[in-house]
Formats: C-alpha cells, sequence, structure tokens
C-alpha cells in the first residue's frame, strides 16, 4: 500500500505496539485462563487487570483504522502482492509450527490440526486475519470510490453504514442485528474508510486538544464501569452491549479518539533509538499476531504458561505482563531475523 503521509508518524507505531501487546495479553486471560484467577479476584490485581482489559478495547481495531489512513493506492496488483507476501509468511509460519511441535512436542497428529496447518484460515483459524486479508484486497475499490464520489456524499453513505454496523447493534444488541458479528467485512471496510477520513482531515485533527483527553476519559469510564459499576450494582445492559466487542459503540469512539490523537503527536520519544526500537516492534506486529495466535500455540504453549506460574509465588498481573513482553521481544527477533533471511534470499 502506498503512504499517504509524508514522514512515518512515530506515535502510530507506539499504539501498534501497544495494541499488540495488549493482544498478547488478552490471549493470556483467555488461552491461560488468567480469567479464572480475575473471576474471584479482589486484589489491586483485579483493578490493575481491568485497567489492561480497557486499554486493550481499541487493539485489533488500530490496524484497519491505520491501514485505511495510510492506503491512497487503487493498483489492485499492489494489494494483492502484500496480500499474497502476508498469506505466505502465515503459511510458512503454520507449517514450521506443525514441524515443530510434532516433532519436539511430541503432539499427535490428527485431522483437525492437519487442516489448520495446511489451510491456516480453516476452522476459523486466524479470524481477525481473514478479515483485515479481505479488506486489503477491497482497499483498491474503496479507495477508488472515496476519489471519485463527491465528499459530502462519501461522508453521507459512511453515516449510514456507522449507524447500521456500529450504533444499532451497539443499543439493540448483536443478537437482534443481522451484520456478520465482531468482525464482519463489513466492519472492517468501516474502520479503513473511518481511518481514511482521520488521514484526510488530519491538519484539522491537529487543532482539536480534546481528542487525547476525551480518550483517556472515555477510558476511565470503561474501567469504572467494570471495576465498581459492575461490582457494586450489577450490569446495565446498555452500556455492556456498549462494550461487548470491539465492533461496538465505546471500542470504536477509542480507536477513533486514540488514532485522532496521534495525528496531533507525530513522535513521543526524542531518543532515536527508543524510536527505531519501537519502530523495530511495530513492523513486526503481524507476525507476533501470527505466530501467537498459532492453534498450536493457543493449545499447547499458554497452558504450559499457566502451568508455570502455578509453581510460583509471583503475582499473575505481573507475570502475565512480565510474559507478555518476552513473547513481544522474542517474535519481533524472529521477524528480524525472517526479515534479514528474506533480504539475502532476494539478493542471492
Amino acid at each position: 500500500m502506498e503512504v499517504s503521509l509524508k514522514r512515518r508518524n512515530k506515535t502510530f507505531d507506539l499504539i501498534r505496539v501497544i495494541a499488540i501487546f495488549a493482544i498478547i495479553c488478552g490471549h493470556m486471560y483467555t488461552f491461560a485462563n488468567f480469567n479464572d484467577v480475575l473471576a474471584t479476584d479482589t486484589s489491586v490485581q483485579f483493578y490493575l487487570s481491568h485497567f489492561l482489559k480497557a486499554i486493550g478495547l481499541v487493539e485489533n481495531n488500530i490496524f484497519f483504522l491505520i491501514t485505511g489512513v495510510y492506503s491512497v493506492s487503487s493498483d489492485y496488483k499492489k494489494a494483492l502482492n502484500k496480500v499474497v507476501s502476508l498469506y505466505i509468511k502465515i503459511y510458512v509460519v503454520s507449517v514450521l509450527c506443525f514441524v515443530f511441535f510434532t516433532i519436539v512436542w511430541h503432539i499427535p497428529i490428527n485431522i483437525d490440526f492437519l487442516c489448520i496447518t495446511f489451510a491456516p484460515f480453516s476452522m476459523n483459524g486466524y479470524w481477525f486475519l481473514s478479515v483485515f486479508i479481505t479488506v486489503l484486497l477491497l482497499s483498491p475499490f474503496v479507495n477508488a470510490a472515496w476519489n471519485i464520489i463527491e465528499r459530502k456524499y462519501a461522508l453521507a453513505v459512511y453515516g449510514i453504514f456507522f449507524i447500521l454496523i456500529v450504533l444499532i447493534p451497539s443499543i439493540l444488541g448483536e443478537e437482534k442485528v443481522i451484520n456478520g458479528g465482531e468482525y464482519s467485512v463489513a466492519f472492517g471496510v468501516l474502520l479503513f474508510i473511518t481511518g481514511k477520513i482521520i488521514g484526510e482531515y488530519g491538519e484539522k485533527f491537529k487543532s482539536l486538544k480534546f481528542t487525547g483527553w476525551g480518550y483517556m476519559l472515555l477510558l476511565v469510564v470503561a474501567f469504572l464501569y467494570n471495576t465498581v459499576v459492575k461490582v457494586q450494582f450489577g450490569e446495565i445492559k446498555l452500556i455492556d452491549r456498549m462494550m461487548d466487542g470491539s465492533n461496538k459503540l465505546i471500542p470504536f469512539l477509542l480507536s477513533v479518539l486514540i488514532i485522532s490523537f496521534a495525528m496531533k503527536q507525530t513522535t513521543i520519544f526524542k531518543s532515536a533509538h527508543i524510536n527505531r526500537g519501537v519502530s523495530l516492534i511495530a513492523k513486526s506486529s503481524l507476525m507476533i499476531y501470527i505466530v501467537h495466535c498459532n492453534k498450536y500455540f493457543i493449545r499447547f504453549v499458554f497452558p504450559a504458561i499457566r502451568t508455570l506460574w502455578e509453581k510460583t509465588e509471583i503475582p499473575y498481573i505481573i507475570y502475565v505482563l512480565g510474559v507478555s513482553l518476552l513473547i513481544l521481544f522474542l517474535l519481533t527477533a524472529l521477524n528480524i531475523m525472517v526479515e534479514w533471511i528474506e533480504a539475502r534470499l532476494k539478493k542471492g
């Protein structure tokens, strides 16, 4: 995809790093069953965990929005090449994980794992990436239409889709609205177009001071609802519906506010070395997602991580954060190594 901004936005890199880190932490709670520990906890770790979960409300949306901000090309071949490259990476990771876990971990071969390995998107494998890839394939057509249609009509159509895909499900509940679920292609395209709007009107966003404060305020509201209101007074169905899924109103608004804020602040760290390190992790984010969401990783590594924790006396929030950081750094190093090998092979 072509870059629509004059220079790389380092704040976007930092947001991508935070997003992929939040995804790993969220999967630690889900697949390593730390949600079970959280459910019976009343210590300060309960509040820290829910603050982490509040940050994670925007995790997947971020990648669609940033892609929309940067995407300007209507060249289908470029989009197709990007998708093919991404799919090859997914396929290679799937096969290598199959070989590693079969030989080293002695995992028995069955039809489920064979399907997951040689058809990575079967059996709901990589559900997020399947939508992301579809949006990438559609992006040239969306970009072309965006450039042709008069802006006021394009924004009017966008508003209608926002009402249908985000607002109505947030009010009525997902079960009463057929829109493809939390990560439908329709919602992915909506996020992509939202990113284009943020990118196009970025200069105006730079004059808006409420984006950063609005994000923090909404983040605190989400945190207090989960930690105080629900505990003391029980669920409020409308608020629950507005937070229950990345495609609901509160996560959507959080995503838009944080990306809009990033348009104002193109860099955060003054150190060139820190910025370079953040950029390396950000560029590795898809590889990090691909590896740690591999079905072998989910079914065997996460439970092993939980088993190791049970043999320690480390507070679970420290353990979750520490192991998630370790996964982040190790898979970043793996991606750097893979890119180095690819560069050498191309030269050869």
